[in-house]
């Protein structure tokens, strides 16, 4: 990693007590492209956004009772995930986003999910929006709340009977005309 490369990443790697984040942080050095002050003067504003973005991501990483071990760290399986998500993390514009790509990380190392469902669950939340996971998570709870089905509906019919009312939470809640 050149001297431009570390510069970038200090400011993000210094916020963190723990030596395995410590570690990850400066493995993004050898893989992210960097765009250097000299460049142009729009490089330094897209240097503060990649540190903006990781902060978030590592503040999530870094929240909650899961700890990761070195052990974690050198697997060939945690280095390719660890590797995969920082790549969606830096192309994600939302906050809200660069959290849960964390928290499907976080599900890797507590073993909470396997890497080839890792690969798929990243796959599909890289394309999907905020408003999309949104009406998803209201489409789930609904679904949820309606799961003893006492009528014996198939599918079809049971999400007909609530239909309307989650086509109006949707709408009221994402203000989705």
């Amino acid at each position: 990693m050149n001297e431009l490369q570390k510069n970038w990443l200090e400011p993000v790697e210094e916020l963190y007590n723990s030596p395995e984040l410590k570690f990850l942080i400066g493995g993004l050095g050898i893989m992210i492209p960097f765009v250097s002050v000299a460049d142009s003067v729009i490089g330094a504003s897209i240097n503060k956004l990649k540190q903006k973005r990781l902060k978030t991501f590592f503040d999530e990483l870094n929240q909650g009772d899961i700890v990761l071990t070195e052990e974690q760290i050198k697997s060939d399986d945690f280095l390719n995930a660890y590797f995969e998500t920082a790549n969606y993390v830096l192309r994600t514009k939302s906050d809200e986003k660069i959290k849960r790509f964390a928290l499907i990380l976080k599900r890797v190392y507590s073993n909470d999910l396997t890497i080839e469902d890792f690969d798929d669950y990243i796959k599909v939340f890289d394309d999907l929006t905020d408003r999309e996971f949104a009406i998803l998570n209201v489409k789930y709870r609904f679904e949820q709340e309606n799961v003893a089905n006492p009528n014996g509906l198939n599918p079809f019919q049971l999400s007909e009977s609530y239909w309307a009312n989650f086509k109006n939470e949707v709408a009221n809640k994402l203000n989705i005309p």
